[in-house]
């Protein structure tokens, strides 16, 4: 694992939890009004309330999306083909 004294050239430095919270709650505010619409024109709107599902679709412990991550300093140099 590297241990970097300093930031990489094109990287950002690293921020605090707290200081990343401060800024998304700076970028919030509270609903002021609530009204109910029907679902076809509910895009682009906010909820006022959490909404659950009727139905678990599924019963075990399931990752929507699965990746990788790999820093670009270690990958060769050129083109691959993902697969």
């Amino acid at each position: 694992m590297s241990t970097f004294q300093s930031v990489p050239d094109g990287m950002a430095p690293l921020v605090s939890v707290s200081a990343h919270l401060e800024g998304i709650l700076a970028s919030v505010a509270p609903l002021r009004t609530v009204e109910v619409v029907r679902l076809a024109d509910a895009a682009g709107r906010t909820l006022a309330a959490s909404v659950d599902a009727l139905v678990d679709l599924h019963s075990f412990d399931n990752s929507a999306m699965d990746g990788y991550a790999a820093r670009r300093a270690d990958a060769a140099p050129g083109r691959r083909r993902a697969s």
